[in-house]
């Protein structure tokens, strides 16, 4: 009996078909925040958070929204309105152009976090919380257990105490503990959930949380808007100056992280400008040696 040759190609296409669907990344919406829709096959619909995407999906920004895929051991952050190509978004997952400007980011976090010597930019610490009260909440304890936990490189750990001591924040420590929360997932490189955090509620008024907004929009590639947050936030007392308002180190946080975003941006001689006023600002400070490491790798 012979077969049916048109059959035979048929069931080889409808094979070939499964296999390329099986084959290809499934990712998951972790974190969505304001307007965010996606698309497949031409219907276009909400996305909610734990919902799978292929790479053959769309997927739309509205003004202000974010978005947060993951697949496997990876991980993207979409805070810019626009439209999407979820395959682009994986092809394109992992890659830099600007080798340096990553780790320079995880040092400047951890110095945000820290606030350590250049002292001041990350505000109240837990514990001068504690002792000023006289006792100890809940909410005061798993902020200390974060504190202790970011320090330790724990950051799941951290993200999880803060996570509850937001719960059990009192009116007036939101903003801190929101800072804090947004430090240990910007750890995890959880960009738009960080970013969710931060503008979520009550924000606490700091040289350090405006400086952290825009290290998150750095880290999720937004120079642009991580620069309108540093114009705002510092605007120069005269053109190539600092804000005479801020402390040294302070002053050289500022300018190493406007050097950065600068840097992202391919404005490397006005990056190379912000770079030398973090050294002059402070010369001995954490920021201060960061900026002469991207000089040297600026070739000046």
């Amino acid at each position: 009996m012979m077969k049916n040759p048109c059959r035979s190609v048929l069931v080889a296409a409808a094979l070939l078909a499964g296999m390329a669907a099986s084959a290809q990344s499934f990712w998951t919406a972790e974190f969505v925040s304001g307007a965010v829709e996606y698309q497949l096959k031409g219907t276009k619909a909400p996305l909610s958070a734990g919902t799978k995407v292929g790479e053959d999906t769309t997927v739309f920004l509205g003004k202000g929204a974010l978005l947060e895929l993951s697949s496997g051991g990876k991980r993207v952050s979409l805070v810019r309105e626009g439209t999407y190509s979820v395959r682009s978004i994986a092809a394109a997952t992992g890659s830099t152009t600007k080798p340096g400007i990553l780790e320079a980011l995880g040092g400047k976090l951890r110095a945000l976090f820290s606030g350590r010597g250049e002292a001041g930019i990350a505000g109240v610490r837990a514990s001068d919380a504690a002792s000023a009260t006289g006792f100890v909440t809940g909410g005061e304890e798993a902020m200390k257990r974060g504190e202790v936990a970011m320090s330790s490189g724990n950051y799941d750990a951290a993200a999880r105490d803060f996570e509850y001591a937001l719960e059990e924040a009192l009116p007036g420590e939101e903003g801190r503990v929101r800072r804090l929360l947004a430090s240990a997932l910007a750890m995890q490189g959880r960009q738009a959930a960080a970013l969710g955090v931060l503008r979520g509620g009550e924000r606490e008024e700091s040289p350090a949380v405006d400086m952290l907004e825009a290290t998150l929009l750095l880290g999720a590639g937004a120079p642009d808007e991580a620069l309108a947050v540093m114009r705002r936030a510092f605007p120069p007392a005269s053109p190539g100056g600092a804000s005479p308002a801020l402390d040294p180190a302070t002053a050289a946080e500022a300018a190493e992280l406007e050097g950065l975003v600068l840097e992202a941006m391919d404005k490397t001689l006005e990056a190379a400008g912000a770079y030398r006023r973090a050294m002059a600002a402070a010369p001995d400070s954490q920021a201060a040696a960061r900026a002469k490491q991207r000089l040297a790798a600026l070739g000046y």
